[in-house]
């Protein structure tokens, strides 16, 4: 490896930046990965990364486990990186905020209760 390349790890700013092109592709498959590939290189200029190696290492920053491992504790990115898996976990499965599944039929729910809505309206979006 020459002394102008920059080494394989990916640095916290890089991380960061990453981790916010994920949360506004919400990547669901193949071409959302490539996407946000292109987008890491051109227009946040880190060039070098395919789009495999930017999901191996978002899999890995939201697998980690929790507590500490080894005396290490989890980092904010790691954090990070668990909302925003969480998030694409909900926009794959169709639930929306609030824990309703897109498809169901709030009205169905409480015998006729218009008051269902009110819980998504109040309840806590971070």
């Amino acid at each position: 490896m020459s002394s102008a390349s920059r080494g394989l790890g990916f640095g916290p700013r890089e991380a960061g930046d990453l981790l916010t092109l994920i949360e506004k592709t919400t990547p669901m498959n193949t071409d959302d990965w490539e996407l946000i590939s292109r987008e890491h290189e051109t227009v946040l200029h880190w060039p070098g990364r395919t789009a495999e190696s930017l999901r191996r290492k978002f899999h890995s920053m939201h697998r980690r486990r929790k507590g500490t491992r080894r005396g290490v504790p989890v980092t904010p990115i790691e954090v990070r990186a668990r909302m925003i898996k969480r998030a694409i976990n909900e926009k794959r499965d169709g639930v929306r905020p609030g824990g309703s599944r897109a498809g169901e039929d709030e009205s169905d729910e409480g015998g006729g209760d218009d008051s269902g809505g009110a819980a998504v309206v109040d309840g806590d979006y971070e």
